[in-house]
């Protein structure tokens, strides 16, 4: 499954209406959106219609039916159809043909982590396919300390 990922945590996640916001943006999610150094998938696409197509497929599905359990109990997934034209896949497959230009290396995000293996490609070697889907990770603000 291909996907872009965006990070919003659960605003309101109580019983509502489909007319109702039932998730919003965090300001950690709009680099996404607005930063073009961002190296991560971008999103070019008007913030307020973005929020208003997830907020309408959570209304229409039901949020309780659309939530997957992420790595943590605070921690949630919506997987959406892509919506968002010309929108690239976040990972692509190692194939045979493409298997040449992984790279792998040791690296650490801070002075004091040790550096773990990681691997990736390029993006002027690799191109990646339109994503298919949108993965949504929310979390819950009360339970997270991310969401001060």
């Amino acid at each position: 499954m291909l996907r872009a990922g965006l990070r919003a945590p659960v605003q309101r996640l109580r019983h509502m209406s489909k007319t109702t916001e039932l998730i919003g943006l965090d300001a950690f999610c709009l680099r996404q959106f607005d930063d073009p150094n961002y190296s991560g998938p971008r999103i070019n696409h008007d913030k307020n219609n973005f929020m208003a197509r997830v907020n309408a497929f959570c209304g229409e599905k039901g949020l309780e039916n659309v939530l997957v359990d992420g790595y943590a109990p605070f921690c949630k997934h919506i997987f959406i159809p892509n919506f968002v034209a010309g929108l690239k896949a976040g990972a692509v497959e190692i194939t045979d043909e493409n298997r040449k230009h992984l790279i792998s290396k040791y690296e650490a995000r801070t002075e004091k982590e040790l550096p773990v293996l990681v691997r990736y490609f390029s993006r002027y070697t690799v191109e990646p396919p339109e994503a298919a889907y949108l993965d949504l990770i929310l979390y819950r603000c009360a339970a997270s300390s991310q969401c001060v």
